[in-house]
């Protein structure tokens, strides 16, 4: 007794078959099925792709260092003063300020730095999700203000920046504030001035430098962990006896890199194990706030982008996948062909996504691999049942004319 009406011819069945996992697997996993998974299989491909961070972006961290120097505090607005001075004369291009400085303080302390944003091109940080703004004292002696929101995927992992945030204007719309990240390219590549930014589909441009502006993000390509980034600790600036190393044409993050401070993001990379008081440290996959804006920015220097497969794109590979599994699993082969065959399939899937994220695409591989996987098993069981079916045939017709033990 057959599984299928014997009517049908065995390449009839398989197309059946083919169109089945077609509708029941291929469909629901192009419409984003394993989406919530996906994600841990895209922070394996990054792996895949060159690790080269761009060198001229330095982090001045403060870190637990900084806080035995001063005593478990935070620097003071003075302090902060003496590090842009230093900076800035060890010939920094641009000094970036993950801190807050949204209300006045001690007159003297305002006034130095006051003082040291005068002297030297800075970004300041906001985050108008909590509408949090530096003053106006500081805000008009930078160059530029950026946002340092971030965003989280469900699983609690960053790998996106925010898109712009946008302000409605009798045009339409125009930006209120750029990533933190994107400001401070803006700044470095428009040193005289930065063009109006415009706005094209889903792009936005600043001057020749596209920043694709999808709805859930722009995804950070990573060149590796927490510590990827050549440090300063923030102690080590305040200390005028040392003198600093050169940085020139150096573009430099200065901000928080302490767990104390709770500026820590789950992120796709380990964090590189490295020596703290003389304690080797685990490797976690943590990373300070102000790395990752230095991990995006260093990204943005290089021109490097990842970007997923627009939706027309993912339902265009999943039905040319759909077409292959179902002619494959139609066709009249042996399984011992059969075999090799699906495993070669798997393998160009694998192959084809480390390929993509190399050239800044990321393919749904956990999607594409699952639906591989379904066709394969689905295409395998069908060719070995009809094998069988044939082989009971011949044995059926021998045994007219033999004994049962010669026709087996």
């Amino acid at each position: 007794m057959t599984l299928l009406p014997e009517k049908l011819k065995p390449w009839q069945t398989g197309a059946l078959i083919g169109l089945a996992v077609a509708l029941l697997c291929a469909l629901p996993l192009a419409g984003g099925a394993v989406s919530a998974g996906e994600g841990r299989v895209y922070d394996l491909l990054l792996r895949a792709r060159p690790q080269h961070a761009d060198p001229r972006v330095v982090i001045v961290g403060i870190d637990d260092a900084t806080f035995t120097v001063l005593g478990g505090r935070m620097p003071t607005r003075a302090e902060e003063a003496l590090a842009i001075t230093r900076v800035w004369a060890a010939g920094a291009g641009l000094i970036a300020l993950d801190l807050f400085f949204r209300n006045p303080r001690d007159q003297a302390e305002d006034a130095a730095l006051e003082a040291a944003l005068s002297k030297a091109d800075t970004v300041l940080a906001c985050s108008p999700s909590a509408g949090l703004q530096p003053i106006e004292l500081f805000r008009k002696k930078a160059v530029g203000v950026g946002s340092i929101d971030l965003l989280t995927d469900s699983d609690g992992v960053l790998r996106r920046l925010p898109p712009p945030y946008l302000q409605p204007t009798k045009e339409g719309s125009a930006i209120s504030a750029l990533p933190f990240a994107l400001e401070i390219a803006r700044q470095i590549w428009f040193p005289g001035g930065a063009p109006p930014a415009r706005s094209e589909g889903d792009v936005l441009w600043l001057g020749e430098h596209p920043f694709p502006l999808g709805s859930d993000g722009w995804l950070i390509p990573y060149y590796g962990g927490e510590g990827t980034l050549p440090r300063l600790s923030f102690a080590d600036v305040l200390d005028t006896t040392k003198p600093l190393p050169d940085l020139r044409d150096k573009f430099v993050l200065m901000g928080s890199t302490s767990p104390s401070q709770h500026d820590l993001f789950s992120v796709p990379f380990p964090a590189k194990p490295g020596e703290v008081h003389g304690f080797r440290t685990t490797s976690t996959h943590t990373m300070a706030g102000v790395e990752v804006h230095g991990q995006a920015l260093s990204a943005l220097l290089q021109g490097a982008s990842i970007q997923p497969l627009s939706g027309a794109g993912r339902a265009g590979l999943f039905l040319f996948l759909a077409a292959l599994g179902t002619l494959l699993t139609a066709l009249p082969l042996r399984p011992a062909f059969s075999v090799p065959l699906w495993a070669i399939l798997g393998m160009a899937i694998f192959g084809g996504a480390v390929l993509a994220i190399r050239h800044g695409r990321a393919l749904p591989l956990l999607a594409l691999s699952l639906c591989w996987l379904v066709y394969a098993g689905a295409s395998l069981s069908h060719h070995w049942y009809r094998d069988f079916q044939e082989k009971r045939a011949v044995q059926r017709l021998f045994a007219r004319y033999v004994s049962p033990n010669v026709a087996r």
